[in-house]
């Protein structure tokens, strides 16, 4: 009945329902506002396999929904769950820690250690399987490790929650990569099922009409240019730097160039400021710290020191002088990795799954993540 529809849909606060770890959040807010750290924490860790990690990269969906954003303001619902794992963290870090069931033998492989291959690691590992995870990095995170830049994560942040994932006898093996030293035919011989999570690494290209003069700006992907800097390996350095894009690896990639030496630093993207899909405080706080906001324009051409942009609205062209570009338009999987595995895909190229059990369309082999 329509009446009990209603019902139904009052029984969850729209907080908890838009969150998608489904954590308990009037939970773990009153048990902190009554002082029971350790309880609060409790109601964080049942669902949140990498709680050190998703307190400060969370684009807070919960705060969106919160019932006092027409009031006042939302309630601070990160930022309490940050503080409890902060706190546990320095007084308690033996609750960060999960029980583990008793080992029952079935043995389980995931390909890909970022965020979607740790939390299925995790699951599995508590629920008594033997878990191997594969990785063609050396080291296991994914994103987390590679490509979020340290003042957003700090690395020995991250660190902690892959270390409790290991500790729960997560085999890792890193260097692997899905198609050259693993293949998913013999992971399916040798193990009972295979969850695939190689994440969406391939950043979109962008070619532009003067790529190729001598005096044009320097190009590089935001992935690219974000993992060299969290590896220390040899990343561009730019004084001028303009990044095109409106997501979250724009702004990162546009912050981390004003933290590395640029002295002018510039977003040109397509959508309106409001329409941005990054984080509204990290635009924010791109715009505190200097970085110029060109919204509403599309790249044309590079032409010497500079890139050439468009108006959407208008038409007009803008010179945007730069020695480095940084091209954030969005990633994809490996078209031919995928390919090779023989999984049925949807329209976007993405692996078909079932969307409650991650079921493809191959018997025992499990996707999940981007």
């Amino acid at each position: 009945s329509q009446r009990g529809a209603l019902e139904l849909e009052s029984s969850v606060a729209p907080c908890a329902e838009r969150c998608p770890l489904s954590l308990c959040i009037q939970g773990y807010a009153g048990h902190i506002a009554a002082g029971e750290n350790a309880e609060a924490l409790q109601h964080v860790m049942a669902r949140t396999p990498l709680p050190s990690s998703v307190c400060r990269v969370c684009d807070r969906p919960c705060e969106d929904g919160c019932v006092r954003r027409g009031l006042d303001e939302p309630v601070a619902i990160n930022d309490l769950k940050r503080f409890v794992v902060d706190w546990a963290e320095r007084e308690r870090p033996d609750l960060l820690e999960t029980p583990r069931e008793p080992a029952h033998g079935t043995a389980v492989a995931i390909i890909g250690a970022g965020v979607a291959g740790l939390s299925a690691a995790h699951e599995l590992a508590v629920r008594g399987y033997s878990v191997t995870l594969f990785d063609a990095e050396a080291r296991p995170g994914g994103l987390l490790t590679h490509g979020i830049p340290e003042y957003r994560l700090p690395a020995a942040q991250s660190a902690r929650d892959i270390e409790r994932v290991l500790r729960l006898g997560v085999r890792f093996e890193g260097g692997k990569r899905l198609g050259h030293e693993i293949c998913l035919d013999d992971l399916s011989a040798d193990f009972r099922a295979v969850f695939l999570a190689i994440g969406a690494h391939c950043s979109k290209t962008l070619a532009l009409p003067g790529s190729d003069r001598d005096a044009a700006p320097r190009s590089i992907d935001a992935l690219g240019y974000l993992r060299a800097i969290r590896l220390d390996a040899d990343a561009p350095a730019g004084r001028q730097v303009v990044v095109i894009g409106g997501g979250n690896a724009a702004v990162d990639a546009a912050r981390t160039a004003l933290r590395r030496g640029a002295t002018g630093v510039t977003i040109a993207c397509i959508e309106e400021l409001n329409a941005m899909p990054a984080l509204r405080d990290e635009i924010t706080a791109a715009e505190h710290e200097g970085i110029t906001l060109r919204t509403g324009v599309r790249p044309l051409r590079f032409d010497d020191g500079a890139l050439i942009v468009t108006g959407l609205t208008n038409g007009s062209e803008l010179r945007l002088a730069c020695d480095l570009v940084i091209v954030a338009i969005g990633q994809e999987p490996d078209a031919r990795v995928l390919a090779a595995t023989g999984l049925e895909v949807d329209e976007a190229g993405l692996v078909r799954a079932h969307p409650l059990t991650g079921r493809t369309s191959r018997a025992g082999v499990f996707a999940g993540g981007d």
